[in-house]
């Protein structure tokens, strides 16, 4: 009996490692690097409109105001992992500089060009400015610099076709172990997001009453769109609210199954850019929006975890 259950364990985690590292065609991650590319120039770029405020000699986050900040709360410990070579530097222009090659590297990303020394660059880029913010970073930077790491691992997709030996074009791009394993760890770490922020939301007691999304609605100081007095109605707002709630586990549910995989991976993408139209996330639900589409990519291109298997 114990060596029969022992079998069908392995059995089950080999059928996960091949799962996990079955080889996918390059051609499936260039969607998501090009939206993660244009994701990550308009961070950049909305940097660049704040960067004199916060940086140089005399800015509060200069390196002096934030060296004499960390000494007197005792926070100098905490705050060493954040590794920046920006904390070496405190004029604006360098920092302008640095935002302006980020926001090229994100071109490079979208277009698939650079391979993976562009899409590592771009990680470290991200990496690097959000340590030099500290507690000005949030959400937003580490859901980018994850997604970012994620699919950094894919092979380059620029070219869907290789020349053969005899240089003529037309034979298809051989499939790389390292795309799946970048695909389905981006997948892995959407369906984690989602469900963890999904579980936030429930902790909350405007999740309960109908009123969740109308709380969710930005501070109008950084508001977007206006949608607070059409909100207002509970023709709308409860609806809304409602859907905010059930498509996460909806969504993930059929997302990760053969068959539904896409419509799965569908719903969470509209839950995502909902967040993101609600709350003025824009960035953050865009990378989030990325990162649950790439379940069905992940699972509607090769076979589901034995799990989840049919």
């Amino acid at each position: 009996m114990i060596l029969a259950q022992m079998d069908r364990m392995l059995a089950q985690v080999d059928r996960f490692a091949r799962w996990w590292t079955r080889p996918m065609e390059s051609s499936a991650i260039g969607r998501i690097r090009l939206w993660m590319g244009l994701l990550t120039l308009a961070y950049f770029a909305d940097a660049m409109t704040d960067v004199a405020f916060w940086f140089g000699p005399d800015a509060a986050h200069s390196t002096v105001a934030v060296a004499e900040f960390l000494q007197l709360a005792d926070l100098e410990d905490v705050a060493a992992v954040s590794v920046s070579p920006l904390f070496l530097v405190d004029a604006v222009w360098i920092y302008q500089v640095y935002l302006i090659v980020g926001m090229a590297l994100a071109v490079a990303l979208m277009a698939g060009r650079g391979g993976r020394w562009v899409t590592f660059s771009v990680w470290l880029w991200v990496v690097f400015y959000a340590n030099r913010l500290l507690w000005l970073s949030g959400l937003t930077e580490t859901l980018l610099s994850l997604t970012l790491f994620s699919t950094a691992f894919a092979a380059p997709h620029r070219n869907r076709l290789r020349k053969d030996a005899s240089g003529t074009a037309g034979v298809p791009r051989r499939a790389s172990m390292a795309t799946g394993v970048a695909i389905r760890l981006t997948a892995i770490q959407g369906s984690l997001v989602a469900a963890v922020t999904c579980g936030s939301m429930l902790a909350g007691r405007v999740w309960w009453n109908g009123t969740g999304s109308v709380a969710m609605a930005a501070p109008e100081s950084i508001r977007t769109l206006d949608l607070v007095s059409w909100l207002e109605n509970p023709f709308w707002h409860e609806p809304i609210s409602w859907f905010l709630i059930v498509a996460v586990p909806f969504g993930l549910t059929l997302a990760w199954r053969n068959g539904t995989a896409r419509f799965g991976a569908a719903v969470l993408v509209a839950w995502a850019l909902l967040v993101a139209v609600l709350g003025s996330h824009w960035i953050y639900g865009g990378v989030l929006a990325c990162s649950v589409y790439s379940i069905g990519v992940a699972v509607g291109l090769g076979r589901t975890p034995p799990a989840f298997d049919h």
